[in-house]
């Protein structure tokens, strides 16, 4: 079984940007939905 050796960094996070899509009606509704299936970048 192969070990896991990497140094962790306590300090490291991870930035998520979804991609949404807004649709906005007359009478003030709005709807959002995913732009797509990988709609959440992670970096």
């Amino acid at each position: 079984m192969k070990t896991f050796r990497w140094k962790v960094k306590p300090d490291m996070e991870v930035n998520s940007q979804p991609s949404v899509r807004e649709v906005r009606f007359g009478d003030g509704y709005s709807q959002r939905m995913a732009a797509g299936l990988n709609a959440d970048l992670k970096t």
